[in-house]
């Protein structure tokens, strides 16, 4: 078994802090109407600003999840490129930006990588601790030296008032009669938001900071 080290880290948050109160303004209103519960959820969830992979003037998509997540990646050496000795590429996210090819294809298309192994992690709150996980135990099996774990989100891809205001007008009187359907489609708009993030991860320490 071979020890497993953290040798760097790295994050990207796309586009200038949002503050609650300009949330709205970025996502856009459901039906033409402030949403009744936005305030009671911030106030409970604490969240004082995020980041939207949305320009904020034309309202049009800034990154895909794919590229998110290569900024990340690239983040992690001095160069700005994929780590020229990771030999396994693992990406996680909840939502791709598409079904096939997988997320992990995608990212190594952003990245030009050279050929390397690849896995693309999927689920809901623990699908980066999955591409971790595949990370570590191929390298505390002998079979990398090396590997990049990433996980990324663009949430704002589905939280869009667009989305929303189709399923209103689809079907008012059933919201109407069941109020709860809407406070669970607008709940998830006031708690997510879009990032991403990577580790190195080798069997060796760095050789020097923290590892």
């Amino acid at each position: 078994m071979h020890t497993c080290y953290i040798t760097s880290t790295a994050a990207v948050l796309p586009g200038e802090a949002v503050t609650n109160e300009n949330m709205e303004t970025i996502l856009g209103q459901v039906g033409d109407k402030p949403s009744k519960s936005r305030r009671v959820i911030l106030r409970s969830n604490g969240i004082k600003e995020r980041y939207y992979a949305i320009d904020p003037a034309t309202r049009m998509p800034t990154h895909s999840c794919a590229s998110l997540a290569a900024e990340a990646i690239r983040r992690l050496t001095p160069e700005n490129s994929f780590p020229s000795n990771a030999q396994i590429l693992a990406c996680a996210t909840s939502g791709p930006d598409q079904l096939a090819p997988g997320h992990a294809s995608m990212v190594h298309g952003e990245l030009k990588a050279p050929p390397c192994e690849i896995i693309s992690a999927s689920g809901i709150c623990a699908s980066g601790m999955m591409a971790l996980k595949y990370a570590l135990l191929a390298i505390r099996a002998g079979d990398a030296q090396a590997a990049v774990a990433s996980a990324a989100e663009t949430a704002s891809a589905f939280m869009r008032q667009e989305r929303f205001s189709q399923n209103l007008k689809d079907a008012p009187e059933l919201l109407e009669e069941n109020p709860i359907l809407a406070f669970e489609k607008d709940f998830l708009r006031w708690m997510l938001s879009d990032g991403a993030g990577a580790f190195l991860i080798q069997n060796t320490p760095a050789a020097s900071g923290l590892s």
